[in-house]
């Protein structure tokens, strides 16, 4: 997906793994580099547990603009 739409699509990082993992990578990202999250777009795990837990990460998540997910 990246090679396909990152040329499309400057200004967006994709990342690629663990979405238990990568939801606390992305945060971090956003906090050191001072630039505030807009957009989550998770397509991990499908399972209830899995969905519940990517959706308890962002909820730790103190947006200082408007989120979408």
């Amino acid at each position: 997906m990246k090679t396909r739409f990152a040329p499309m699509m400057p200004n967006v990082e994709f990342l690629t793994g663990d979405s238990k993992e990568m939801i606390g990578v992305a945060l971090q990202r956003c906090e050191k580099n001072s630039r505030p999250l807009g957009f989550v777009l998770i397509d991990g795990d499908h399972r209830y547990a899995g969905v519940q837990g990517d959706i308890h990460a962002l909820l730790r998540c103190q947006p200082t603009r408007p989120l979408w997910f």
